[in-house]
């Protein structure tokens, strides 16, 4: 899957966010290891260019994602799927923003004619390459990332009710622990 955004302010205003090009490409497989079981390897990109980028607001960055899981199908409806994932964030512009993220994750799925169940929790943690210490923290020191470990979970459901309606739902909900 592969998206491309060029946003373009038709007129030209002082400090628009609108002038930039954004492209984000994923991949991913599904390798047979023998009846149920199943290797799922994926890696996703996302590119940001701004026409005016600064250290602050506007800055260019690229986002590295590889994830890869093992599967087992739990019948003809059911999938559960383990593993880890990797992400890291790079900015020339932004060194501040830089991180490396490191996750166990897991995700289990339903799915038949006309119904999707998907709830994918995970566990990991982030480490910013200039990470803010106790130290660092002040009235006057710069504003920067701390640190986190953290837990999340994200929820897909799209099931079809009486009456030709369907009922879609999509939510995420994340805890964080800084280390300051």
């Amino acid at each position: 899957v592969a998206e491309a955004e060029r946003r373009q302010a038709t007129r030209d205003v002082s400090g628009s966010r609108d002038r930039f090009l954004r492209l984000d490409g994923e991949a991913g497989a599904g390798v047979e290891m023998g009846g149920v079981w199943s290797l799922r390897p994926s890696a996703r990109v996302e590119w940001v260019r701004h026409d005016e980028p600064d250290s602050v607001v506007d800055f260019d960055y690229v986002v590295a994602r590889a994830q890869l899981a093992v599967g087992r199908e739990l019948g003809p409806a059911w999938r559960a799927s383990a593993g880890a994932r990797a992400e890291w964030l790079a900015s020339p512009w932004n060194t501040a923003e830089e991180y490396g993220e490191f996750a166990a994750v897991a995700e289990l799925e339903r799915f038949t004619g006309g119904t999707m169940w998907s709830l994918a929790p995970s566990a990991g943690s982030r480490a910013y390459a200039r990470a803010a210490s106790s130290a660092s923290v002040g009235l006057f020191a710069p504003l920067l990332h701390s640190n986190f470990r953290f837990v999340d979970v994200t929820v897909l459901l799209d099931q079809p009710l009486p009456a030709r309606l369907r009922l879609r739902v999509t939510g995420a909900a994340r805890a964080e622990w800084h280390t300051i």
